[in-house]
């Protein structure tokens, strides 16, 4: 039978060290297994040994990682909705729209769009972590945490364990920390409106039963007036109850794979299906090869080393792949390319990225530059490229030598650190 695993990011919330709580269930929603704190590798490996292939997993999202608001947008259409949300939620935050991934809801002719935001690079890391982890995990979708919370015969649910609280009530889904509830709760219960007559409803999961400092906190949330509360001690942890939730009630209303990030199912002829297998066993690959082959032949051993690991990769993406060699697997990728430009998906990216390579490698002092991290977004057609300099004026150098080949390149988030320059080089057609 198939299986999901539903994997939940723990703290400190490292991309690069990313580490999962994870429960395995059946279809039916039977429980096989879970743990805490475990890798994408070496989940695959426990995966392997229960014999369990082609799991669809489903990343939860800590909602103390995201933000929610309500919006009026121009359009209903999904598209074009997406094109306008970062204009219409500008003035409600803080942070460079630019840095964040959007998802939407359903649009509601009282309250207007539901919008999630979270901050683009932690998601796309955590996204990409668990999607690189084909076959033998597939992901599927990802939704907040409290927003999985849910009771029918409630106004508002708790989830209490440890040192945590997850809420959701109505239009508001929060992670806090314990000790910070009842403040929160003030918020949502003493408000203007805190003499109605409508009794709310508010359902409580403890999960630390027994707890003399629990018990206290307990007894703070009883006193709210106009409040029927409901605590139900639960022997299973927060996330199973999520999961347990999840096939009860259904899947939340809003998954925050949208976008550029949608999943592309088997099959489709989307960019998005190759597009980890060009950038894990062909761009870094051609790009680092690049790198090696201008410091000389000295370097011969870590490019067959690096090719060999593209190699691996590629035949974990498509593992029925035949007739498969280090040779051969850049004209392979890029007939998929080929095939889904055919069927009318961008491979821009591709141009870009090839300028972009090659006006570097013109540079007399690429040595000094490095490539870090690469992303591409399809809706503008635009390739990112996190970069380190020795100093500015190389970056700028690059960035020009750009322009005159006829692309727009421009510098972003320029920061001088210890003894070099971070920053990010956009790069689109003109």
């Amino acid at each position: 039978m198939a299986h999901k695993v539903f994997l939940l990011p723990v703290e400190p919330y490292s991309p690069n060290d990313a580490r999962y709580d994870w429960r395995l269930y059946d279809l039916s929603g039977v429980k096989v297994g879970g743990g805490s704190a475990i890798s994408t590798d070496d989940l695959q490996q426990v995966l392997m040994q229960n014999g369990a292939e082609g799991v669809k997993a489903v990343l939860v999202w800590p909602s103390n990682l995201s933000f929610s608001t309500n919006v009026d947008l121009p359009s209903k259409n999904a598209r074009y909705a997406q094109q306008a949300i970062a204009f219409a939620i500008e003035d409600k935050l803080a942070t460079d729209i630019e840095l964040l991934h959007f998802a939407l809801g359903k649009n509601n002719s009282k309250t207007g769009t539901p919008v999630r935001c979270v901050e683009k690079s932690l998601f796309i890391g955590f996204h990409d972590d668990v999607l690189e982890a084909k076959p033998d995990v597939q992901l599927s979708a990802s939704y907040i945490d409290a927003e999985m919370l849910v009771s029918s015969e409630a106004d508002i649910v708790i989830s209490l364990e440890g040192d945590t609280a997850i809420v959701n009530a109505k239009q508001c889904a929060v992670r806090v920390r314990a000790q910070n509830l009842v403040p929160y709760m003030d918020t949502l219960l003493l408000g203007p409106d805190d003499e109605s007559a409508e009794t709310i409803k508010i359902k409580v999961y403890d999960h630390n039963a027994n707890e003399a400092d629990h018990k206290i906190l307990l007894a703070e949330l009883e006193q709210y007036p106009g409040c029927d509360i409901d605590i139900e001690a639960l022997s299973i942890s927060s996330l199973d109850l999520l999961v347990e939730s999840y096939f009860h009630a259904g899947a939340p209303e809003i998954d925050l794979c949208q976008g550029e990030l949608k999943i592309v199912q088997e099959g489709s002829g989307q960019l998005r299906q190759w597009a980890w297998v060009a950038g894990v066993a062909c761009i870094a690959f051609l790009l680092q090869l690049g790198v090696f082959i201008g410091k000389g032949m000295h370097y011969q051993s870590s490019a067959d080393d690096l090719a060999q690991q593209a190699l691996a990769t590629y035949k974990q993406a498509v593992p029925n792949s035949k007739n498969v060699s280090v040779g051969r697997l850049a004209r392979i990728i890029k007939g998929k390319l080929r095939q889904s430009n055919n069927k009318g998906t961008d491979v821009g990216f591709l141009t870009l990225l090839g300028e972009a390579g090659y006006q570097y490698q013109q540079r007399k002092n690429s040595t000094d530059i490095q490539f870090t991290a690469l992303s591409f977004n399809a809706q503008r057609g635009e390739l990112v490229i996190e970069l380190r300099a020795k100093n500015f004026e190389q970056m700028d150098q690059l960035k020009t030598a750009i322009v005159s080949a006829g692309l727009i390149a421009k510098i972003s988030s320029a920061v001088q650190e210890n003894q070099y320059y971070r920053g990010r080089l956009s790069v689109s057609e003109g």
